[in-house]
């Protein structure tokens, strides 16, 4: 990513990027941050980089990134086990410290704006909730580090951000007014390690990085210059869609759409400094990709400030219910772009008004005719009977799996868990249908577990659900669950 790589080889000793430092608003800042990506479960890994089985960032990282469009990076930094000392003058491991300066002169020297924050720390020693008994030890530890960290980073140019710390734990106003004196400390520690930094724009968080306890309780610091500061929070909303929680397969309704909108205003219409929305997403694991996508186009409308009120239907799947002859419309997003033909899997063109018809109302689209899916095969055959590729003048092509489904089975039986140690099937027939969840229950409900793909052994299979783990089927008995549930595509 650093273009040219010369610079690398001069970077590569950990010195500082001593490029000239033009200042620069939060404003004029964020106008050109986006989009931008997080570099997670890396250097912010327990104990060290390389932990959690992500290799080592390399340099080439950031070039892909930038090619790819993406003109920030979010760097998270854990420093639980970085500490040589303890108090009072809490020193990092110099060698962490120059390591975290060499990623930051990769990133910045190929073009990107990079925001370094304290991470993973706020589930140890950083956690200031609760009313602590240490709980100006902890502050004076956090100044230390800061203040080592912005020393290291001081004269890095006007791409560099700071960030306090993610995800500040905690649930009250109380626990709020202690990072609300965090940010305040935080502030003097920065400015006053000289170098770029006084002129530094920087990112606060409210506590959680929850929209609503920003809103709620955060106060606004009074000792720093008011156009170099932001506030940050992070969405993960409806948590039940973007976990991929039982009941929330699927996200696209209008109800749907106003409540993200709404978060997002709320948050708007409390602060006049720019907002850093620093993680959303969904975990990809059971989720359609398509749906996901369709709530981040609404999650990035909203953070824009624009009302995205237009239902659309990406899903990559077009589902035809045995018995029903007229297929469903599909309907789609041409965001300007125009039409070029509808092509088999195979390639050839499908014929516009003998295979399909174009439609303009109530949205964009197309309709695959009766007689087209006739041609497919037997009306009695279940699955993925075929597939059409949506081609546009310009951009990539859309793929469309056409599937048939009907009611889906599960067989009678018992299974006795009783001193048994091998693995357990469900025997399954969905019946053309795909699985997205399986959810276990106990007696009336009283509490539920959810089972994710990671725990399935192969949801695939023609006629099995998968295989539970025995550790997961274990836990599953042993804590009195007599029902599971599926819930499909």
């Amino acid at each position: 990513m650093l273009s040219p790589l010369l610079l690398l080889a001069v970077f590569a000793g950990g010195q500082n990027a001593l490029a000239a430092f033009t200042p620069l608003s939060a404003k004029e800042t964020f106008a050109r941050m986006s989009p931008g990506w997080n570099l997670g479960n890396t250097l912010d890994a327990l104990p060290t980089e390389g932990g959690w089985n992500n290799p080592s960032v390399q340099n080439v990282t950031f070039s892909q990134i930038y090619a790819d469009g993406f003109r920030s990076v979010r760097i998270p930094l854990t420093f639980v086990n970085q500490f040589v000392s303890g108090a009072p003058s809490y020193t990092v491991n110099a060698t962490w410290l120059s390591r975290i300066n060499y990623v930051v002169d990769a990133a910045i020297t190929t073009g990107l704006y990079a925001v370094v924050n304290v991470h993973h720390d706020s589930w140890d020693w950083a956690d200031m909730s609760g009313s602590k008994s240490d709980l100006e030890a902890r502050k004076a530890k956090f100044e230390k580090l800061w203040q080592q960290l912005a020393t290291v980073l001081k004269d890095k140019n006007e791409r560099l951000l700071f960030e306090l710390l993610n995800e500040p734990v905690g649930s009250t106003q109380a626990d709020a007014n202690v990072y609300n004196d965090i940010n305040m400390r935080f502030l003097n520690v920065v400015r006053n390690t000289g170098g770029n930094n006084p002129q530094r724009v920087l990112s606060l968080p409210g506590l959680n990085d929850n929209s609503q306890y920003l809103t709620q309780w955060f106060t606004p610091p009074n000792n720093y210059t008011s156009d170099k500061w932001s506030v940050q929070f992070h969405y993960y909303s409806p948590w039940d869609f973007t976990s991929n929680s039982w009941g929330k397969t699927f996200w696209s309704s209008d109800a749907d759409k106003a409540a993200v909108e709404s978060d997002f205003s709320q948050v708007r219409g409390n602060f006049s400094v720019p907002i850093l929305i620093g993680e959303y997403g969904t975990y990809a694991v059971g989720t359609a990709v398509e749906k996901a996508a369709g709530w981040a186009n609404i999650v990035i409308a909203a953070a824009a400030g624009k009302i995205n009120t237009i239902p659309y239907n990406g899903n990559g799947t077009l589902w035809l219910k045995s018995g029903v002859a007229t297929p469903p419309a599909i309907y789609l997003q041409y965001n300007g772009n125009t039409l070029q033909g509808i092509y088999t899997s195979t390639g050839v063109a499908l014929t516009a008004g003998k295979d399909y018809t174009a439609i303009t109302s109530p949205l964009t689209g197309f309709t695959l005719t009766s007689p087209y899916i006739a041609s497919l095969g037997s009306s009695s055959t279940l699955g993925e009977i075929g597939r059409v590729i949506v081609r546009s003048i310009q951009g990539a092509d859309v793929e469309i799996d056409i599937r048939r489904y009907a009611r889906s089975v599960i067989a009678d039986g018992t299974i006795n868990v009783s001193g048994n140690t091998n693995d357990y099937y469900i025997n399954f027939s969905p019946n053309g249908a795909k699985l997205a969840t399986v959810k276990a229950v106990g007696p009336a409900e009283k509490s539920s577990k959810m089972i994710g793909r990671s725990g399935l052994g192969s949801p695939g299979r023609t006629n099995q659900l998968g295989r539970l783990w025995r550790i997961r089927e274990s836990a599953y008995y042993l804590l009195g669950f007599d029902e599971h549930y599926q819930e499909l595509w």
